[in-house]
């Protein structure tokens, strides 16, 4: 994970399209971003997010496409980290953490879509649904054999001892921002 990029997009400058196969992971340097998921013709805010956070992780964790778009809201500089680098690194962990760590995109994922479930009834708005939930970037079906971790699962003591011996510290950094991500 030596040689991360870093990229600079501009105000107003799409970095991830809702929907899209994943192929990278990004965390912010400096400047902010606002993720937004469609909910029929509109777009939803689901939270905006600055210095030191990681966005695109999810779609790398379960293997899905893009579940939000990110936009720039101000000039942004962000290290840019390869899914295929990021996905050897997490095959070589210990499997409770691989499991924790798709538990917390199960989790996030299922929280952005009370999200939308919520603005149907403020706005209006049609009801959320996806027909490629189940379906993986390269569009392939996922059957998830696996019952999600509980968050109170994550938090014990067994897999945060884990966590805090994952090397390289990026990994160390995604799943703490997974996690704060997930009890929002």
């Amino acid at each position: 994970m030596h040689n991360i990029p870093t990229i600079h997009y501009s105000a107003g400058e799409v970095i991830i399209r809702e929907g899209e196969p994943s192929n990278s992971v990004y965390m912010i340097i400096s400047g902010k971003v606002e993720i937004t998921k469609k909910a029929g013709s509109k777009d939803i805010l689901l939270t905006t997010q600055g210095k030191n956070t990681i966005f695109g992780e999810m779609a790398l964790l379960d293997g899905k496409r893009r579940s939000a778009t990110v936009t720039a809201i101000e000039d942004t500089y962000c290290h840019r980290c390869d899914t295929l680098s990021l996905m050897r690194i997490i095959s070589q962990l210990d499997i409770d953490i691989i499991h924790a760590l798709k538990s917390l995109a199960h989790i996030i994922r299922s929280n952005n879509k009370i999200i939308i479930e919520s603005q149907k009834d403020e706005d209006g708005i049609e009801k959320f649904e996806n027909d490629e939930e189940n379906t993986n970037a390269l569009g392939i079906v996922v059957e998830d054999n696996y019952k999600p971790m509980t968050m109170d699962d994550i938090l014990g003591d067994n897999i945060k001892g884990k966590i805090e011996l994952v090397e390289p510290p990026f990994v160390k950094s995604l799943f703490r921002v997974l996690m704060q991500t997930a009890q929002q």
